[in-house]
């Protein structure tokens, strides 16, 4: 009865604002093959909402590809 609950305000987590992540995705050289990859690590986790573990644990079986893959112009 002695013990005194410990409540902490929970603060609301911070989000980048659109120039943010245009921003974050605009930095890796596309020109580079691991900048490239960098890009498509950073892509993949602002589109999924993955964290980092998530991403680690993907492996090639993890991919489901229904429908036939398109390019992207650029």
């Amino acid at each position: 009865m002695a013990i005194k609950n410990l409540k902490k305000e929970h603060q609301t987590p911070m989000h980048f604002t659109k120039e943010g992540i245009k921003l974050l995705l605009e930095q890796p050289d596309s020109i580079r093959y691991k900048e490239l990859r960098h890009l498509a690590i950073l892509a993949l986790m602002y589109d999924t909402g993955c964290r980092v573990q998530e991403l680690v644990d993907l492996t090639v079986e993890s991919l489901r590809i229904q429908s036939k893959p398109y390019s992207i112009k650029v």
